[in-house]
């Protein structure tokens, strides 16, 4: 399983890199409600959201800051950046893999291309379109995370992604592949398989309280119901070891699904995480149907790769603890 954890360690540099030239395609809104349109529905009546769906977008979750107070681009400049895109993220790879590298194409998953809006970001709320500033206590958990990964310390210095335990969902927020979801429904429950290590939430719709306050878990305690024709899921009680942004164990998310159009849905999540961010933050995009399938993404704990990655370091530890005794 050594390609899973190479494959991370790729997805997350060329994040950080395309952070700083991030490169937009330029879609035209297609699917959208008109006025007098009406979502199809359940047998039951609840508006039919079952499907594969497609949460990919090239538009980054925090606005670069290069971009400033711009909030939205103009077609125009949305062509001019998707033209660079290919030969800016080729040339990310090359220097990542050398002459190995065979094409992004192969791999890479960005969906149909930006939010239809031409947002040049998910976060629609702060207005700047970025995370707000962290809490001393998040910046405090958040550096002592990243100390001991870069020193491999042990299995829980890599986080749950790279262990194979659970992806970063939720929330719902497009990476470079995977961005696939198999949504279920019936009377009581709604379910959400996501392509990324097939994480799966089975979120009752019954009215059931929330499980004990001291039950945590990875993908936090879900409930659903609906407002109208959205379907809100609320989510509490998580792990506090979760990949995303280090955070707390008291996160309180809110998504909201909603359909928009034939073959569009409108996300929404609000993010409360008074541990780790100052205040809470809002991001939107659109999921689009698709034809694609959620294939198995063959990943599991305890894959070989951690052992390379930890036998590794330790050994590196080995040969400096020799040179220094050396030296001596």
């Amino acid at each position: 399983m050594r390609w899973v954890t190479c494959r991370i360690r790729r997805w997350e540099s060329v994040v950080r890199r395309v952070g700083w030239v991030i490169v937009l395609a330029f879609v035209a809104p297609q699917g959208l409600a008109a006025e007098d349109w009406e979502p199809a529905r359940t047998p039951w009546g609840a508006p039919d959201l079952n499907g594969f769906w497609d949460y990919g977008s090239m538009t980054p979750l925090e606005r670069p800051e290069a971009f400033a107070d711009k909030s939205h681009f103009t077609p125009q400049e949305a062509r001019e950046f998707v033209a660079n895109f290919h030969q800016f993220t080729d040339g990310v790879f090359k220097d990542l893999e050398g002459d190995s590298f065979v094409g992004q194409d192969l791999w890479l998953e960005y969906g149909v291309g930006i939010e239809p809006d031409l947002r040049t970001s998910l976060i629609v709320d702060p207005p700047n379109g970025r995370l707000p500033d962290m809490t001393p206590g998040g910046e405090a958990k958040q550096a002592a995370i990243g100390e001991a990964r870069m020193q491999y310390r042990g299995p829980e210095a890599l986080n749950t992604n790279e262990r194979c335990i659970v992806g970063p969902t939720p929330p719902l927020l497009p990476s470079p592949d995977n961005n696939y979801m198999h949504l279920f429904q019936t009377p009581e429950h709604v379910a959400f398989l996501a392509e990324f290590i097939n994480d799966a939430r089975v979120v009752p719709l019954d009215g059931r309280p929330h499980s004990p306050a001291d039950l945590r878990q990875w993908q936090g305690d879900a409930r659903a119901h609906w407002e109208g024709d959205s379907l809100i899921v609320e989510s509490s009680r998580f792990r506090d070891t979760r990949a995303f942004q280090s955070w707390g164990a008291n996160t309180h998310l809110t998504e909201r699904f909603t359909i928009i159009g034939p073959d569009a849905m409108r996300y929404e999540v609000t993010v409360q995480d008074p541990e780790t961010f100052v205040s809470s933050w809002t991001a939107r995009k659109t999921m689009h149907r698709t034809d694609k399938v959620v294939y198995e993404y063959a990943c599991h704990e305890h894959n070989y790769s951690m052992q390379g990655i930890l036998g590794g370091a330790r050994l590196k530890e080995s040969l400096a603890a020799d040179q220094t005794s050396g030296e001596e």
